[in-house]
């Protein structure tokens, strides 16, 4: 393993020292990061491996009691919002924008300790990363991280390199998100440092919630332009910060030919006493050019459906709801 890390460090093209002498060797703190996944991986085997793999997803739906009865045991539970996630440079490496990133971020909390994962990309399909733009592109969770006990972050990310040899370690790490990093209901910043970048978490801890799952986005009249970019976000008026579903940035906003628009995230928690607002905004290289909004009151179960209008269309929601379960509900339910 040392022979591989060190030849990994000679092609080190990605970070540069703020300071000479400052920190340790590359190649030292190469090979500390992965020993301490490696420590990590062995002691989820021990407490956990008799339920699956290590590698194993959430087999969890975010709609477990949208439709049919709801069990008598089923509650409201505490569960984690992750709004955003920026990579910044941490206070020894310098990094040399643009990155292309690649790997996975996954949550994993008692439900079932598996991977529910936030960020996923192959090697074949990086993200561009710069100064000016370094937030991940979250694709999760896929369903809601409860808040019960501590919950584990498992974050394996590589920067991609000419090719596969010279591909670098951007970080390897595990992270533990626990009840005193944010008050309930409020929005929290925290910066996960790894050896080589920072993690910068935009959360909320949300107590009482229930899962609404945005089960499709439809143009049901008119049609989308072909030139506009568009943004789909959702909110609550007690957290000023939106949960972004789906950015196309500063390209036109992909609708299928069916009008279905297929959304990065879909699953959001929301507080029961709360109201969900989903927006849309249609834009052009001149800026906004069209935005609506719709509101939906949460419930315990089923599904609501409205539209927003935007003049040159009309787009349609589905939102699924349903309680959250705990791990003495799975096993009630012989899950």
């Amino acid at each position: 393993m040392h022979d591989e890390i060190e030849k990994r460090a000679n092609y080190n093209t990605i970070f540069s020292p703020k300071q000479a002498g400052l920190g340790r060797p590359y190649s030292e703190m190469l090979a500390h990061e992965e020993k301490g996944m490696v420590k990590y991986r062995r002691c989820w085997e021990n407490a956990c491996g008799s339920s699956g793999s290590f590698e194993n997803y959430t087999f969890l739906t975010p709609t477990l009691y949208t439709y049919g009865a709801i069990p008598a045991h089923a509650s409201l539970c505490d569960c984690l919002q992750i709004f955003s996630i920026e990579v910044m440079e941490n206070g020894v490496w310098r990094i040399r924008w643009p990155v292309e990133v690649y790997g996975f971020i996954a949550a994993r909390d008692t439900v079932d300790q598996n991977r529910n994962l936030l960020f996923n990309r192959t090697r074949d399909d990086p993200q561009m990363l710069t100064q000016q733009d370094p937030f991940l592109q979250l694709i999760g969770p896929c369903r809601p991280i409860l808040l019960i006990d501590p919950v584990d972050f498992e974050i394996q990310l590589k920067v991609k390199g000419t090719t596969e040899s010279e591909d670098e370690t951007f970080m390897a790490q595990r992270f533990e998100y626990g009840h005193g990093f944010g008050q309930s209901g409020h929005l929290a910043r925290r910066c996960w440092e790894g050896k080589f970048c920072t993690l910068k978490i935009t959360s909320a801890l949300l107590g009482c919630a229930v899962a609404a799952t945005i089960i499709s986005a439809d143009v049901i009249e008119g049609s989308w332009p072909d030139d506009c970019g568009g943004r789909v976000v959702s909110c609550t008026a007690g957290i000023d910060e939106d949960f972004v579903l789906l950015d196309s940035g500063d390209g036109p906003m992909h609708v299928d030919p069916d009008g279905h628009i297929s959304l990065r995230r879909g699953v959001v928690c929301v507080e029961h006493d709360e109201i969900l607002t989903v927006s849309v905004e249609a834009y052009s290289k001149d800026g906004v050019s069209a935005a609506a909004r719709v509101e939906f009151r949460p419930k315990d179960s089923l599904t609501s459906i409205d539209t927003c209008n935007l003049g040159f269309c009309t787009v349609m929601f589905i939102v699924g709801w349903s309680l959250t379960a705990t791990k003495f509900d799975l096993k009630y339910d012989g899950c």
